[in-house]
């Protein structure tokens, strides 16, 4: 599992608990958003991509499960705007 991965996920959001309120965190993922018919699932949330690479990769759906579980909102808005 890659490092940026293990800090947000790994530790049930670690990273989150020690935001300033109303602070911006601000998070660079690998997703499956845009490329779902490329990529195949390993196992977990680890999927072999087209380069050939294998990555951890979140996916719409946890994003906005995680947004919710720490009560926290998107400041930028998906095709839907309730991401």
């Amino acid at each position: 599992m890659r490092l940026n991965a293990f800090l947000l996920f790994g530790k049930k959001y670690e990273m989150w608990r020690i935001l300033k309120p109303g602070g911006i965190f601000f998070a660079r993922l690998a997703s499956t958003i845009g490329m779902e018919q490329q990529v195949t699932l390993m196992e977990g949330r680890r999927y072999h991509l087209p380069d050939g690479s294998v990555r951890f990769l979140v996916d719409e759906a946890m994003l906005k499960r995680v947004t919710a579980e720490v009560g926290g909102e998107s400041i930028e808005p998906n095709q839907d705007d309730s991401c």
